[in-house]
């Protein structure tokens, strides 16, 4: 799955938040929408960790967790996006330094 496939299922969940729906992969991950906190409930089974995330943080730790072999890449560029969203660096700044970090594997 791509971000935008599961950017899509994350928002069909929020529509339907007051019916109890869990996404299980066996084995990997639960899922599911929590109404009262409008957060998304991720557990993993290999660690048996509960974390709750909005929906933006939640379609990442879902890519990577679907994803591992992206994994790298992904985690460099989205450790670029963030710090220059928290700089406010010019948006060209933040696509050069994607696609040099991203090349450098």
């Amino acid at each position: 799955m791509n971000i935008t496939e599961i950017k899509k299922m994350l928002c069909t969940l929020m529509e339907y938040e007051d019916s109890t729906i869990t996404h299980t992969i066996p084995d990997l991950i639960e899922l599911l929408y929590c109404k009262a906190s409008q957060t998304f409930q991720i557990t993993t089974f290999s660690d048996d960790k509960v974390s709750t995330y909005d929906i933006d943080t939640a379609c990442d730790v879902l890519y990577l967790t679907l994803n591992p072999v992206k994994k790298k890449a992904f985690n460099k560029a989205f450790f670029f996006v963030y710090h220059v969203q928290k700089f406010r660096l010019p948006e060209t700044t933040c696509k050069k330094a994607l696609i040099y970090e991203v090349s450098a594997f």
